[in-house]
């Protein structure tokens, strides 16, 4: 799992939360994801980390093996860097530990072995191609052309990877362990120059990879949820879809309307959050490490 980013979209939230600790639901983006990988049955899960290992740790606990970067390595020179722990275990499974989905990651898998590929992509129609990796397929569902972030002029359909990827270990052997790599960017166009097969699996599934406040905001509102743990004033007002999050507190004739109130934050006496992400990350980190 990729963790090492700085998200620095959604500041100022991240200036102190680590985008995978970022609250989706009332728990950790990235806790969610781990409890989805659970019934998958893999052998071993890793962590690579960078901006805000420690909290990262502190807050995940045990189970994954964390790798730490001692310099950011792109998305796929993090697979580089986790070369030994990698190769041992045959093919494996990359995704950011902050994307929310519905994806079924067992069909992924059970596509990429039943394809022989070197690389299989998760793919998906969006509505703005030109923010993804655009992709062609022939009539067998393997990748025939791949250009990342394309200019609109350079736009050739609208079904796009969206960075949830299985991979045989020979991929290893394109990465450069000196400089920084990317996956979509650098490896599967090296891939398709090499002649080695990357295939599909195409998905309609649910996903986000809450990169923005505003997809923040959407990922949490869709699951909405109040948490058990919160307080809220017998005469506030709370209009759905919210997010409440875990030992927050909305005051006496507040207003929340299509919001988050983030874990730990407070919503004052009288004020109004509407359409909004309300609170701080150090509000979120109070909850987190209890």
């Amino acid at each position: 799992m990729l963790a090492a980013g700085a998200g620095t979209r959604l500041r100022p939230l991240t200036d102190v939360l680590p985008k995978p600790l970022a609250p989706v639901a009332g728990e950790p983006a990235v806790t969610r994801l781990l409890r989805k990988l659970a019934p998958l049955e893999l052998e071993a899960v890793a962590l690579n980390l960078h901006h805000g290992a420690d909290l990262i740790e502190r807050c995940v606990g045990r189970g994954p093996t964390f790798l730490r970067e001692p310099w950011l390595r792109g998305t796929a020179g993090a697979l580089a860097g986790a070369a030994s722990f990698l190769r041992p275990g045959g093919d494996f499974l990359i995704a950011s530990s902050d994307g929310v989905h519905d994806i079924d990651l067992d069909g992924l898998i059970r596509r990429h072995r039943d394809s022989g590929a070197a690389a299989t992509i998760t793919v998906k129609r969006v509505a703005d191609p030109e923010q993804f990796a655009v992709v062609s397929l022939d009539g067998h569902g393997f990748v025939t052309r791949f250009l990342e972030k394309p200019a609109p002029d350079e736009v050739f359909g609208d079904l796009a990877s969206i960075g949830i990827y299985c991979f045989a270990p020979e991929v290893l052997e394109l990465i450069p362990g000196d400089r920084p790599f990317d996956i979509a960017g650098e490896l599967i166009p090296a891939l398709l120059a090499a002649a080695m097969p990357v295939a599909a699996y195409e998905t309609d599934a649910y996903w986000s990879d809450i990169g923005a406040p505003r997809e923040l905001l959407a990922a949490n509102l869709r699951l909405g949820h109040v948490a058990a743990e919160c307080v809220i004033a017998p005469d506030a007002v709370i209009e759905e879809p919210v997010m409440i999050g875990p030992w927050s507190t909305v005051g006496a004739g507040a207003v929340v309307r299509g919001s988050v109130v983030l874990p730990g934050a407070t919503v004052g006496d009288g004020s109004a959050v509407v359409d909004a992400i309300h609170g701080s990350g150090e509000d979120v980190l109070r909850v987190w490490l209890k």
